[in-house]
């Protein structure tokens, strides 16, 4: 497991804040369920009480089983003493890095905590080695979108999937470190 994280200062709205980037620990488990949950609400707000959620979403409630058990890794990012944001890197054996759970509550994305953790999270896997990282998100997340291709994240395909008579356009990117 990775025990470093990073801390930094970032200009916000003209002034100095200190930001952090660290490993997540088990008293992380509520504020993560509670940034998953405000991005349902967000983005799939026709699957708010839906029964299958708690399937399509095992991993946020066994973030250590899911991520940081073997090569994968899960962070926080924190604004002062506020977790702010979250994301995970998930491996196969043998596999590329896989992106996973990239989240920043709503009322704080712009203020840059996506990128900087996008980037820690790269830096990490690059010196483990790796040279390749893969992430996917849908085609009306336009903020997550943003970030990706802002980045130097390449669309390389895209899929479609009809869940309730809906149509759902995913979109995976890769990017060379």
């Amino acid at each position: 497991m990775y025990n470093i994280g990073l801390t930094c200062e970032l200009k916000l709205m003209g002034k100095r804040t200190q930001v952090q980037v660290r490993p997540f620990r088990k008293k992380d488990q509520g504020v993560a369920l509670e940034l998953q949950d405000e991005f349902i609400e967000e983005f799939f707000p026709e699957f708010v009480g839906d029964p299958r959620l708690h399937k399509w979403n095992a991993d946020i409630y066994d973030i250590y089983g899911s991520y940081m058990e073997g090569d994968g890794n899960f962070w926080v990012v924190k604004k002062g003493s506020e977790v702010v944001g979250m994301g995970g890197i998930r491996i196969s054996k043998g596999a590329t890095p896989v992106l996973s759970r990239v989240r920043v509550r709503r009322s704080e994305r712009g203020n840059g905590y996506g990128t900087l953790l996008l980037r820690y999270m790269e830096e990490y896997y690059l010196k483990q080695g790796y040279r390749k990282i893969l992430v996917d998100t849908e085609n009306h997340m336009v903020s997550a979108i943003k970030l990706y291709e802002g980045n130097g994240y390449f669309r390389i395909r895209e899929t479609r999937e009809e869940i309730d008579g809906k149509t759902y356009t995913s979109y995976f990117y890769e990017k060379n470190l």
